[in-house]
């Protein structure tokens, strides 16, 4: 639940915020060449409908409230939204713009290169990324001369991202693989 002993001088902008880090993305709507309602979505999203406008049909992991907003149905249906997403086994997860691993409700502070790496596995999840792929994104400017830097970076997030429901996978020669683990699948940290 919201604590609103925390909000400051602008109670929206800080209850946004708490959204954002609760694990609910949030989208104007109707879209703005940003995809749609009907695009398949394994993590909650909160639709901010416009005056007038027809809301979107939405998916378990979906709501939405009608613009202006008031906080106390913001709180109430953000927080209904992320029980539901606890009960299907859905957690949205990112790398935020601060190099945070953003797991649901649990995070990770990661070091720019850990971000760079987790990046494209995340927006590839449960697909492969390449070594070279993986290579250009974490050094853009100069490869590294030693030819294990990644697997020793690859290493380090393995351990950052114990307890967490991600799992890398190694596909040898080629590549990395992100996977989302179910509840039961979760290994202790230790």
């Amino acid at each position: 639940m919201f604590d609103t002993t925390c909000v400051a001088s602008d109670p929206l902008s800080t209850t946004m915020s708490w959204i954002s880090t609760r694990g609910v993305e949030t989208r104007g709507w109707p879209a703005r060449g940003h995809g749609s309602a009907a695009d398949p979505t394994d993590h909650p999203v909160l639709y901010l409908v416009d005056q007038g406008a027809e809301p979107p049909a939405c998916s378990l992991l979906e709501d939405w409230i009608r613009l202006p907003l008031e906080l106390d149905e913001l709180i109430a249906r953000t927080d209904r939204l992320i029980a539901r997403s606890r009960r299907a086994g859905s957690v949205f997860t990112r790398v935020d713009e601060d190099d945070v691993l953003r797991v649901g409700d649990d995070m990770v502070v990661l070091s720019p290169l850990e971000a760079r790496l987790l990046r494209p596995l995340i927006d590839s999840m449960g697909m492969l990324v390449t070594r070279d792929e993986l290579i250009e994104a974490i050094w853009p400017e100069d490869v590294p001369a030693d030819p294990r830097a990644l697997d020793n970076r690859t290493k380090a997030v393995r351990q950052r991202i114990e307890g967490l429901p991600l799992r890398i996978h190694t596909v040898r020669g080629r590549g990395l693989l992100l996977e989302r683990l179910t509840e039961e699948q979760v290994p202790e940290a230790g």
